[in-house]
């Protein structure tokens, strides 16, 4: 008896010994799912984040922008005189060579003032005769004040006959040289505003195109691609109306364009808020060419090489610089954990998709692009 009770009493122990494993095992098991299930609901509150590598590469910016031809140079040939007009000789459109004659004007008030100057000089050396005749015979008598009032006659008259000499060959001047407006250079006729018959009324008789400055594109481009363009670039121009024909144009000229930003302009455009720009001016040449035309430019400009992209969204700034954010892994109890870091750089330029940065990240390192929740340095997140 008293060893079948032993043996009920260790059983008895062995259940219970069973049991307090169980237990303290399910303990244990509810503490791990409990702090597995913590863990995953504290990772499901984190800011989630979106990363991209950071990859080695040339900044490619691209602009596409069309615009009319104009004219490279024109100069505006005013009626200097104000006198009427005789005969037009030419036409809006006509191309005209230097020293054509564009325009007669009416110079017979000028002509009759010439006629009356030239008799008015004929007075005046009658009177000079007079004069030297009175001095004559002043000399022969004797006559002291009759000779100081000749003398002074003679002189008077000579100082007269020397300015109205003078006035007669302005006047002649004159004449010749607004009598006809002749072309200075070869060109086209762009406007024409005199009218025969009438005296200029204060504008321009003609304005003419200089054909030795052919033809100028401008356009406005973002400054991003302006600070690759260089004056004396080559650019091929698509002319849509004449047979998508193709002519070599040069760049003349580049130049803030002030009080005008593009919107929306260029391939690296991603929305339509306003982009600071400058005015591009291309000269072309060629005898095809016509102001009015529509033309086209696509060019793709590669920035310095050295740099590692990234994409735009990633590029912040703040008093202390520019940085972007990097993901850090730290090991933890239960795996890794990731954090955010700052990692300053410096942008050698930006399109509408990534910027070139150098210093403060390494090839292939992830820079955060977007998060769902405002994140700073130091701050934990998940993929």
């Amino acid at each position: 008896m008293a060893l079948e009770a032993q043996r009920n009493e260790e059983s008895r122990l062995r259940v219970r010994q069973r049991k307090i494993r169980w237990l303290a095992g399910g303990f244990i098991g509810l503490l791990l799912v409990c702090t597995l299930l913590g863990n995953t609901l504290q990772n499901l509150m984190l800011p989630k984040v979106r990363v991209a590598a950071a990859s080695p590469g040339e900044l490619e910016h691209s602009y596409e922008g069309s615009a009319l031809l104009k004219y490279g140079a024109t100069q505006a040939f005013m009626n200097p005189a104000g006198w009427k007009v005789s005969q037009v000789h030419v036409k809006e459109g006509d191309v005209v060579h230097k020293g054509d004659l564009l325009i007669e004007y009416d110079d017979s008030e000028a002509t009759q003032e010439v006629a009356d100057m030239k008799a008015n000089l004929e007075k005046l050396k009658l009177l000079l005769a007079d004069g030297e005749e009175a001095y004559k015979q002043a000399a022969q008598v004797g006559d002291e004040a009759a000779l100081q009032s000749a003398r002074g006659a003679i002189q008077n008259a000579k100082i007269d006959i020397a300015t109205q000499g003078r006035h007669l060959a302005t006047l002649h001047t004159k004449i010749e040289n607004n009598r006809q407006l002749v072309a200075p250079f070869d060109g086209t006729i762009i406007e024409i505003s005199a009218v025969e018959g009438q005296a200029s009324v204060g504008g321009p008789d003609i304005r003419l195109s200089d054909s030795s400055k052919g033809f100028r594109l401008e356009l406005p481009i973002p400054n991003d691609v302006a600070e690759l363009v260089r004056i004396g670039d080559e650019l091929d121009v698509l002319l849509p109306d004449q047979d998508n024909s193709i002519v070599q144009g040069q760049v003349s000229s580049l130049e803030a364009n002030v009080g005008s930003d593009l919107t929306g302009s260029g391939t690296d455009k991603t929305d339509l808020a306003p982009t600071p720009s400058q005015l591009l001016t291309i000269s072309l040449q060629g005898d095809h060419l016509r102001s009015g035309i529509k033309a086209r430019v696509v060019m793709t400009k590669t920035g310095s090489a050295g740099t590692l992209l990234v994409p735009k969204a990633a590029i912040h700034e703040d008093d202390a610089g520019t940085f972007v954010y990097t993901v850090e892994p730290r090991e933890g109890p239960l795996g890794n954990a990731y954090y955010v870091a700052r990692a300053n750089v410096e942008v050698a330029g930006s399109n509408g998709y990534n910027s070139a940065v150098t210093g403060g990240v390494f090839e292939g390192q992830q820079v955060i692009v977007e998060s769902t929740d405002p994140i700073l340095e130091g701050s934990r997140v998940r993929f």
